[in-house]
């Protein structure tokens, strides 16, 4: 809801989102609004609610990221223990991953530049899920390769009678570089990383050159 004058004031209070004109608006209307525009140009609202979109899009892609490297650990570390094997990595290593690998991409992956589509889909709910059941089929999917990767590589290592150091090494090397690519599943939902341009985001290229 817009509005500008003492009458308007009502439905900017109750509006799920009330925008007051800055320059022309009344005392009371921009009192009663959430959001005062202070150039009085609804172009201003068209950027600020595409701006919005992006910065939501780009947390859900963090949560799903976060989520499925989280969640890589964890079943790596899990099946290692139920198969009565050691540890495939070490606390320093996990460490590592989630300072290095999963920090700094997190980081960047927020300044994830607009997919170009924001203000053609449906608005979001009010009650729309941060994790909803879409984002969890997403994360089971892109843990299921990675994870039987993993499983091979330990359970074929360590009866094969090779040193703990290096099967620490080469699944700490696999859970990182599983980390770099899924942030390419991250990008977007609809459509694919190769679509969209893997050099799109230079934050995220300069984390792939400094491993």
């Amino acid at each position: 809801m817009t509005g500008d004058g003492v009458n308007d004031a009502p439905a900017l209070a109750r509006a799920d989102v009330g925008v007051a004109m800055g320059l022309a608006g009344t005392d009371v209307a921009k009192s009663a609004a959430k959001i005062v525009v202070t150039d009085d140009n609804f172009a201003t609202i068209v950027a600020a609610v595409e701006q919005g979109r992006v910065v939501y899009g780009n947390l859900k892609k963090l949560i799903l990221y976060l989520f499925a490297t989280s969640v890589a650990e964890v079943l790596v570390l899990l099946a290692a223990l139920v198969a009565g094997l050691p540890l495939p990595l070490a606390a320093v290593q996990i460490l590592w991953i989630n300072i290095v690998a999963e920090g700094t991409v997190t980081v960047n992956l927020v300044m994830d530049p607009p997919d170009g589509d924001e203000m053609r889909r449906r608005p979001v709910a009010r009650d729309d899920r941060l994790v909803d059941g879409e984002m969890l089929r997403r994360i089971a999917l892109m843990n299921a390769d990675d994870r039987g990767r993993h499983a091979v590589l330990v359970c074929m290592g360590h009866p094969a009678g090779r040193a703990l150091e290096l099967l620490r090494t080469e699944t700490f090397t696999l859970v990182a570089v599983c980390c770099w690519f899924n942030v390419l599943s991250c990008q977007s939902a609809t459509r694919s990383a190769l679509r969209l341009g893997v050099l799109r985001n230079p934050w995220l290229l300069a984390d792939w050159r400094c491993p």
